[in-house]
């Protein structure tokens, strides 16, 4: 999220570049109208200033036309980061989902296992007092056959 807040900063300010790179260019533009005109009254003292006037037109465009090609490769930089997150959102969702189910069958298999214990301990309850029962009569037996 922070990486997509840096990257829509960096479009904005891109955007900003290349609007004032369209002010300029449209700048430019007028000029060259205005020296057109000139041109046609004043040819030759004027040539030299027109060249400039077109080469500044020419130079404007170029780095308008490098800004929007930075522009569109940021664009689709930060739409393959948001897929990439999203995909990975989704995975960690998963894995959550598959982490709570064997967290889900654990309790049951621990609930499984208490019970156990506890019929264990219950037989073993059972067998101390039978084998208490057996021990007294078998010294009872004893007893009698003494």
């Amino acid at each position: 999220s922070d990486l997509i807040a840096h990257i829509k900063e960096m479009f904005d300010n891109l955007k900003l570049e290349v609007l004032h790179g369209k002010q300029e260019c449209y700048y430019v533009e007028q000029r060259l109208k205005t020296k057109s005109e000139e041109y046609e009254s004043l040819y030759s003292e004027h040539d030299e200033e027109i060249r400039a006037v077109i080469q500044q037109k020419e130079s404007v465009q170029s780095r308008l036309n490098d800004m929007e090609d930075k522009f569109e490769h940021l664009l689709l930089n930060q739409e393959q980061q948001i897929l990439k997150f999203q995909s990975e959102s989704l995975k960690a969702k998963e894995e959550k989902a598959i982490l709570v189910e064997t967290l889900q069958e654990t309790e049951v298999e621990y609930m499984k296992t208490q019970r156990n214990l506890s019929d264990l301990e219950e037989q073993k309850s059972s067998l101390i007092e039978l084998i208490q029962t057996l021990s007294v009569r078998a010294i009872h037996t004893l007893s009698e056959m003494i």
